[in-house]
């Protein structure tokens, strides 16, 4: 009995890994200057801003752009919006329109959160305070025509 026991309890502790992960993805890189090693898949905890970017720890951020809808192509008008998770400001890139163009933030609750016009072709929108965390999305109009609508995802 006392090696059955001892033999259960060891494969119990053989099973429980405290540190690891299951990732989808990963590497490393290592040179003079130092080392470096990422994962895709691993749980967010821990971040590092700064005046000239955010650094997070543990985690892969993904790029996300999701063009939810658009008009058809009559026109030549190009928007895109970076970066996509977003975490302080938001940019928005536009060429091609000739007359007055502007956005809405809308949360997903249909609530009309911030809005604005698009100043020459890229706009820089701050969100760093003004709204928190969370999905979002972002329509692109110019007079009264959605031109495009994109899902945004906003970091804390």
């Amino acid at each position: 009995m006392k090696y059955i026991l001892l033999l259960l309890i060891s494969f119990l502790f053989q099973s429980l890994n405290a540190q690891k992960s299951t990732n989808s993805a990963g590497g490393s890189k290592t040179d003079a200057g130092g080392s470096i090693s990422y994962s895709i898949g691993q749980v967010f905890y821990t971040s590092t801003d700064t005046t000239t970017g955010t650094v997070s720890q543990g985690v892969q951020q993904v790029w996300v752009i999701n063009e939810v809808t658009s008009v058809k192509k009559t026109s030549n008008i190009k928007v895109t919006v970076f970066p996509n998770p977003v975490a302080k400001y938001l940019n928005i890139s536009i060429k091609g329109t000739d007359g007055a163009t502007g956005y809405n933030l809308i949360d997903l609750q249909g609530r009309l959160v911030f809005q604005g016009e698009l100043q020459g072709l890229t706009t820089k929108v701050d969100l760093n305070n003004s709204i928190g965390a969370g999905e979002y999305v972002l329509q692109i109009f110019s007079g009264k025509k959605t031109i495009k609508t994109f899902k945004i995802i906003k970091n804390k």
